[in-house]
């Protein structure tokens, strides 16, 4: 099952993600995100039509957000709304990632 869009770009990956987030997240979904964050320098998570993101894909990102850093690479966090950011705070993982209002924005970087 495809959980996400993937929109490759010269700067980076861009994943877009649909209005909720709440399948399963198995280990091939977490071996996909890595290989994404180990095969570009940035990657953007787009969540702006997103109105609900569960948890373990949260803890994804911020997994996926710490690779990145500790092999001087970037994922950002886009659209999010405020409930999901409210989230991410409440589970400690809001400031794992950087942020920036659109995708577009996020690969200038």
């Amino acid at each position: 099952m495809e959980h996400y869009q993937i929109e490759k770009h010269e700067s980076g990956v861009v994943l877009r993600f649909p209005e909720y987030v709440d399948e399963l997240r198995g280990q091939a979904d977490d071996d996909e995100a890595f290989s994404l964050v180990d095969e570009h320098e940035r990657i953007v998570i787009d969540l702006s039509i997103s109105v609900e993101v569960v948890s373990r894909w949260l803890k994804l990102f911020h997994r996926m957000a710490i690779r990145a850093r500790n092999a001087g690479k970037q994922v950002f966090l886009v659209g999010a709304s405020k409930s999901i950011r409210e989230t991410a705070d409440f589970l400690a993982l809001d400031g794992s990632w950087e942020t920036a209002d659109t995708s577009d924005e996020a690969l200038a970087r």
